[in-house]
């Protein structure tokens, strides 16, 4: 049985490196950048602004994809990658601290080296990095080595310059590995145990509108629409009871609202196909009925 699903201020394109990044030179420009390691030595003026070049793109990126997020009425801030929890990232104005940089030490600056040119290398770094925020949860469960490892390097840089040029306010260290896995173990746990009260508070009423949608959703005349449409009537007959004296217009008033209610959230993302297909399953339980198939449609 299946269910189908319903239905910069930039232009960059060159690639710069500090530490152990890779070089990659571009016609018309180059970058002859000093290994940081771990920032044993103190940052330097261009390894300073290259770093705010980097993190301005990143949290332009991550500003355009939140919108198209919105639109869809679903969260997009884990594009912000380690932007979420660097304090003061998104209240800094990394392209103009670059360019204040640039414009106390204009002597570190030459036809090789420029702020245009490092805003230009910024695309290919954040391009690189842009996915570690909505990949967190999967890189914290499997594979913990790649927490941010494009972007804590870049975070690091940052947040040392501020703090060797004194700047204001200072970019906010970003937790470790160990501390991330720990925050997004525990966000997981949270909303499995409410997914869960959830599940478990579903009414006779509100189980028996999911069946009516489900069968709605399901090919007509299909099996699977027959066997939701069977749930349907049973939940019918469970919750009639409850509605009294009520006159029948005003009961499929009340059954017609809350179909659309759930229609509604379906159409605007804020409830998946699977959510749906999850409250079926949980209110085939609650009513002791079999556990269907249905299955959202690839």
């Amino acid at each position: 049985m299946t269910l189908p699903a319903p239905g910069d201020k930039y232009c960059r394109e060159f690639i710069f490196g500090w530490g152990m990044r890779k070089i990659v030179a571009m016609a018309a420009l180059a970058s002859a950048l000093v290994s940081s390691a771990a920032l044993a030595e103190a940052p330097t003026v261009t390894q300073c602004t290259q770093a705010y070049e980097v993190l301005d793109h990143l949290k332009h990126k991550a500003q355009g994809l939140e919108f198209q997020a919105a639109q869809e009425h679903r969260n997009g801030s884990d594009w912000y990658g380690l932007g979420n929890y660097a304090a003061n990232f998104r209240a800094i104005d990394f392209d103009k601290r670059a360019q204040a940089l640039a414009d106390r030490f204009p002597d570190k600056f030459d036809a090789f080296t420029s702020i245009t040119g490092q805003a230009i290398g910024s695309v290919k770094v954040v391009e690189n990095m842009i996915l570690e925020g909505p990949g967190l949860r999967l890189d914290a469960l499997m594979a913990p080595e790649k927490i941010f490892s494009h972007q804590r390097g870049w975070f690091a840089d940052a947040h040392a310059c501020d703090v060797e040029f004194n700047l204001s306010p200072v970019l906010g260290a970003a937790p470790d590995t160990k501390a991330l896995m720990d925050m997004v173990k525990a966000q997981i746990d949270r909303e499995n145990k409410q997914k869960e009260d959830h599940l478990a508070n579903l009414s006779d009423f509100q189980c028996t509108v999911r069946f009516g949608v489900a069968a709605q959703l399901s090919p007509a005349n299909s099996p699977a629409q027959a066997a939701m449409a069977e749930r349907y009537n049973a939940g019918l007959a469970k919750t009639m009871p409850s509605f009294g004296d009520m006159p029948p217009d005003r009961i499929k008033e009340r059954l017609q609202g809350e179909a659309q209610d759930v229609a509604t959230h379906l159409q605007s993302k804020s409830m998946t196909p699977q959510d749906l297909v999850d409250e079926v399953h949980a209110c085939e339980r609650r009513f002791g009925m079999s556990v269907s198939d249905l299955r959202v449609q690839n």
